[in-house]
């Protein structure tokens, strides 16, 4: 038996011990994600020998990344295996400094008990070492004992409350206030940060004299109709005006200078972008990998009140999958 990729296709073929007779049968990736197909002399295609009669094949499938899509994963793949074997830092005075990784402090603010295991489990699958988590609670009626128990399973968690009547920029300040390390990256309740999310926007910082580092182009999933979509194609490795707020990854010490706004409910992010520029800081998108912006069905459910439809006219759709974390994971 035999199971190969033919373009978007799977060809499965079955040969009879004999080698005399075969089965072959394509389907398209996106339509399921495990296909069994049953064989017996009774197929359209093909007969088939009384030894595959009432078996089955059983495939899982998903979206194979090919061309430029398989070229760009390759190409992150040697970027990080580059960067990361890079021991030791040429300095201009003619000595050899062993690099030492910085600590970075993820920030996540919440009103939404029902995010807390996903918030929780992109912290912990970060492979990054030097980490630390500071979630700041914004909604009264969250019972911040049971975060707290859920934080005493880590030694690097601190929860966090601030009352709902205050804007995320004030969460968001709150949360800075409280890091200890160098860097800030801002993770979303809802979103999802694949393992080396960090580390290769952490990887950005030492090729490049960047002062905040994102993603302008990202991969984002519509809930309802289980459909991965990418947006803004091309905006990558390059400096850039915009980045997506949920990915924003920044030195501490721009902080003294611009702070998140605390004067409107939504926008906070776009105005830390727009002060930032202001004050002549430097912001690099990223690759497009490791990370996704979930979009539930209904725009009530978001800050921006756009719909599914209007979204994805801005969109590339890669298709319909259900499991879209090994499509985007690198």
């Amino acid at each position: 038996m035999k199971i190969k990729i033919n373009g978007n296709f799977y060809e499965i073929k079955a040969i009879d011990k004999k080698g005399k007779k075969e089965f072959i049968y394509t389907e398209k990736m996106e339509k399921i994600n495990t296909i069994k197909y049953p064989i017996n002399k009774n197929q359209n295609k093909a007969s088939i020998d009384a030894t595959y009669k009432n078996k089955y094949i059983k495939v899982k499938t998903k979206k194979v990344p090919q061309g430029k899509e398989l070229q760009d994963r390759i190409s992150l793949l040697n970027k990080r295996k580059r960067l990361r074997s890079s021991v030791y830092k040429y300095k201009p005075e003619k000595k050899y400094r062993k690099l030492e990784k910085p600590g970075v402090s993820i920030i996540t603010c919440t009103n939404r008990h029902q995010f807390k295991e996903n918030i929780f489990k992109n912290f912990e699958n970060q492979n990054y070492h030097a980490k630390e988590l500071i979630i700041v609670l914004n909604k009264n009626d969250i019972d911040i004992k049971e975060w707290k128990k859920k934080a005493g399973e880590y030694n690097n968690v601190k929860i966090l409350r601030l009352d709902e009547s205050q804007p995320l920029g004030a969460c968001l300040n709150l949360a800075i206030a409280e890091a200890k390390y160098d860097y800030i990256s801002k993770f979303d309740d809802d979103d999802y940060y694949a393992p080396e999310f960090l580390g290769d926007i952490m990887d950005c910082f030492r090729c490049t004299d960047a002062d905040i580092v994102g993603k302008r182009n990202f991969y984002i999933y519509f809930e309802g109709s289980k459909t991965l979509a990418v947006n803004a194609l091309g905006q990558e490795h390059c400096y850039t005006n915009f980045i997506a707020g949920s990915t924003i990854t920044a030195k501490k010490e721009i902080f003294k200078k611009v702070k998140f706004a605390t004067d409107r409910v939504g926008g906070s992010d776009t105005q830390f972008r727009k002060d930032c520029i202001a004050n002549n800081f430097k912001i690099y998108a990223a690759d497009r990998f490791n990370y996704v912006a979930h979009r539930r069905s209904s725009p009530q459910d978001h800050t921006w009140k756009i719909t599914d439809k209007e979204w994805l006219k801005s969109c590339k759709i890669v298709g319909k999958i259900a499991n879209y974390k090994d499509y985007v994971t690198v």
